[in-house]
């Protein structure tokens, strides 16, 4: 019998000569991320995951650590749950980070508590410039959470804020409440303003989907 894997690619070309040529891939299914060096399209290693349903990867401009959003059990939205479960069971809370210092890469730590509420989903993710902040958007409770990524800090790899953005992604459709859910995120050059793509998955307002956009200064819309 063949197993199908369900594969979420980033592309991470790492600028440090260590990761030069170097593809990092999210497998949801395998809960596992495969490094593949580009230049003869081999898999260097994989680093099997503790936490389930790996669903997106940054890493620092330094090379020294990768973060994966930890999502959810797909389809997470769907209303039947197993008999003696809690919705909270299939729905992600967490990133996990992974030490590329190492030979070869292993997880180093599981940073918890990303949501507003228990019911996060963390989904996309990017890094700021210098490295030093990481910024995950949580599909689930539609908020985004700040983390600190440098290494040098006291508060590294601990939720640095977290910004609701309920009040810009939730409103009145013609047909009802629309919910657009923050799947992605990207983080301009100078590392001053991140781009949030929020997609309605309601049905219920004619696919009103938007972009918040946040002042990493004050982490503010």
């Amino acid at each position: 019998m063949k197993m199908i894997f369900i594969v979420f690619l980033l592309a991470l070309i790492a600028q440090l000569s260590g990761y030069a040529d170097t593809l990092f891939v999210v497998n949801y299914d395998a809960n596992s991320v495969s490094i593949i060096d580009t230049t003869d399209d081999s898999t260097y290693a994989t680093i099997d995951l503790t936490t389930p349903w790996p669903k997106y990867i940054a890493a620092r401009p330094q090379a020294d650590y990768a973060f994966v959003t930890n999502f959810a059990s797909e389809p997470y939205y769907l209303p039947w749950v197993p008999p003696g479960n809690d919705i909270a069971d299939y729905i992600g809370d967490t990133v996990t980070v992974i030490d590329l210092s190492t030979i070869p890469p292993s997880e180093l730590t599981t940073i918890p508590n990303l949501g507003i509420t228990s019911l996060a989903g963390p989904a996309g993710i990017d890094i700021t410039s210098d490295g030093n902040r990481a910024y995950v958007t949580n599909a689930v409770d539609i908020s985004v959470a700040v983390i600190d990524t440098n290494p040098s800090s006291s508060g590294f790899c601990t939720v640095i804020t977290k910004i609701d953005l309920q009040p810009y992604a939730v409103f009145a459709g013609p047909y009802g409440t629309v919910f657009d859910n923050p799947w992605s995120i990207t983080i301009n050059p100078a590392g001053t303003l991140a781009y949030v793509v929020c997609q309605d998955t309601s049905w219920s307002g004619g696919a009103d989907d938007r972009v918040v956009v946040i002042d990493t200064n004050t982490n503010t819309v």
